[in-house]
């Protein structure tokens, strides 16, 4: 929990979301994103995660689960 979730444009540096996880791990991003290809990074003292790819296509997003490594 408390872990912070970034959402970024491939190959952009500049996150175009920023979200924190709850007291479950849940975590929302509320405002939408264009079509296309997108990084999620998230950062959580004492735990390392790696990136997650996703595609955007105009669909719901089925749920994604970050586990640490």
């Amino acid at each position: 929990n408390n872990a912070l979730i970034e959402v970024f444009a491939n190959n952009q540096d500049q996150a175009l979301r920023i979200s924190k996880s709850g007291a479950e791990g849940e975590f929302y991003i509320k405002t939408a994103l264009p079509n296309g290809e997108f990084l999620i990074k998230t950062e959580a003292e004492g735990l390392e995660f790696d990136p997650i790819s996703i595609r955007l296509t105009g669909r719901m997003v089925p749920l994604i689960k970050i586990i640490a490594n």
